[in-house]
């Protein structure tokens, strides 16, 4: 394995560190959203209408951040899949002009 293979897969490794930290984050938030609805109804179902009024934003600016944690993952798997899907297609392109000398000839059965 050259240098330059090692330094992509220590930048694939560092790219999926990220990913996972993201999305373990974007479902803290999301649990943390779905918690304060459920306290939300319960201060509601209790008659304290402001409280559950608050409790109901920190719920909303939860489910605010989890959703744009989601949305930047997305964007760093999306550049994660074009880039292998890139040196696939390289692979493939070499592949591909080498293909005519190992081809063999196909026989028709008359």
């Amino acid at each position: 394995m050259d240098s330059m293979e090692q330094e992509i897969l220590i930048e694939q490794i560092a790219n999926l560190r990220k990913r996972l930290s993201l999305i373990k984050n974007m479902q803290l938030f999301g649990i943390i959203s779905f918690l304060l609805c459920v306290v939300c109804m319960y201060l509601l179902f209790r008659g304290y209408t402001d409280a559950a009024n608050w409790v109901f934003v920190g719920s909303m600016a939860a489910l605010l951040i989890a959703l744009a944690l989601s949305l930047i993952e997305i964007q760093i798997s999306t550049k994660a899949l074009n880039l292998e899907l890139k040196d696939m297609e390289e692979v493939f392109d070499k592949r591909s002009r080498l293909d005519f000398i190992f081809k063999k000839d196909s026989k028709k059965n008359e």
